[in-house]
């Protein structure tokens, strides 16, 4: 147990199932105090983009492709809307649980609709203050 650097307080669990062990302190606790404090269950997430998607795949669709391939659940993909180039390439920005992001970016390609569309990581951007822009701490440090 510890305090995060935006005043939070956190419950860190660590070794074999902690993810399961996770969701269910999660809901036990949420259980008990809904009405008193915002639970919830952050996890590292990556960000990668997804070239060559084609016009006619709905962001539902990339969801489940990314979701089975990265072997991880529908509800932890978040997919942003579907962008062209200037090459006239269209592109998609995916963010998924760490796992997921780096089993995607070893296969490099994956089949959605009826084009292969080739992965790339993003760069994890550094923290940024929103009080005074500087980078490497947060606004509650400040």
């Amino acid at each position: 147990v510890r305090k995060g650097m935006n005043g939070a307080t956190i419950i860190e669990i660590s070794g074999t199932g902690n993810n399961d062990k996770a969701d269910k302190l999660a809901a036990e606790i949420s259980k008990l105090l809904s009405e008193e404090a915002v639970i919830s269950r952050p996890n590292v997430r990556g960000e990668v983009r997804l070239f060559g998607v084609e016009e006619s795949v709905t962001p539902d669709e990339i969801r489940e492709v990314v979701a089975v391939e990265g072997e991880c659940n529908f509800e932890a993909v978040k997919v942003g809307r579907i962008d062209r180039t200037r090459s006239g390439n269209s592109v998609v920005w995916v963010q998924c649980p760490r796992n997921s992001t780096l089993l995607l970016a070893e296969k490099k390609r994956i089949p959605i609709g009826w084009s292969m569309v080739r992965i790339e990581i993003i760069k994890a951007r550094p923290l940024q203050c929103h009080k005074c822009w500087r980078t490497g701490h947060v606004k509650e440090k400040c």
